[in-house]
């Protein structure tokens, strides 16, 4: 077995801390991605809870048209009264 000089020892040396920088340099890359798609994944929910808020406000809204809707009917009732309870 051959023995190294100081110049590839050296240079051993530094391509082991270059090998580390770069896999420290992976590890905070695949952290970056995995942030990443936490961050997309919790935008996502934030959007479906957004849509079902909506939905329900449209359901509200509909329901509050159908009782100003139901209000008016029976208010015209109360006012014009019809025989055999039938509405004009």
């Amino acid at each position: 077995m051959r023995s190294c000089s100081v110049s590839e020892a050296i240079a051993f040396v530094i391509s082991a801390i270059a090998f580390v920088i770069s896999a420290i340099a992976f590890a905070i890359s695949e952290t970056t991605f995995a942030i990443s798609a936490t961050t997309i994944a919790t935008l996502a929910i934030a959007f479906a809870i957004s849509e079902t808020t909506i939905a329900t406000s449209e359901t509200t809204i509909a329901t509050s048209e159908t009782t100003i809707a139901t209000s008016a009917i029976a208010a015209a009732y109360c006012v014009h009264p019809q025989p055999n309870n039938r509405l004009i």
